[in-house]
């Protein structure tokens, strides 16, 4: 999780390899830590910033002299970066805590509506009904249009009338 100003503005998880989960939490931390600064990269290069972590054993991480052969690969990838580290208990930072936890329970799953509203849209708009015809006729200059699954697609976007109300609500 990313914050400014005491804000919340970027989330991000993965799921652990199974060979990752077996690791220690400290391990599990350096990995966490490690995929955050790369996926976060182009914000953090040049700038200082803090990094707040509810294990306690990692707020020294940055002053251990003498490293293992094995955190030896994890320093290297921190060597870029200008940052602190701070230690904030999980009960203190209940964002980030309750993301990390696992909810056995819980179930998501993607709607599908927006994609048959889209397709809808396609059926029965005459301008995209006329680009879907000269698309499956492949008439010249229409080679970069497809049609797939109820879609019209233009090199491999989706493509709506100008004045479509689905555009507001993809946006």
């Amino acid at each position: 999780m990313i914050n400014q100003n005491g804000h919340p503005i970027a989330f991000f998880s993965e799921k652990l390899a199974p060979r990752m989960q077996k690791q220690s939490t400290y391990a599990r931390e350096l990995l966490a830590i490690t995929e955050a600064l790369e996926k976060f990269r182009h914000y953090l290069l040049g700038h200082k910033f803090i990094l707040w972590t509810d294990q306690k054993s990692l707020k020294t991480l940055l002053d251990q002299i003498l490293a293992t052969p094995e955190k030896q690969p994890w320093f290297r990838k921190f060597m870029v970066y200008d940052f602190t580290i701070e230690y904030k208990p999980g009960k203190e930072n209940m964002v980030a805590d309750s993301l990390s936890q696992v909810f056995f329970m819980a179930w998501s799953e993607p709607a599908r509506s927006l994609l048959q509203e889209l397709r809808k849209e396609v059926a029965h708009n005459i301008q995209l009904q006329a680009l879907v015809w000269e698309c499956q006729e492949k008439r010249q200059g229409y080679s970069h249009y497809t049609y797939k699954d109820g879609l019209l697609l233009w090199k491999g976007r989706i493509v709506l009338a100008a004045n479509n109300i689905l555009i507001e609500k993809i946006l």
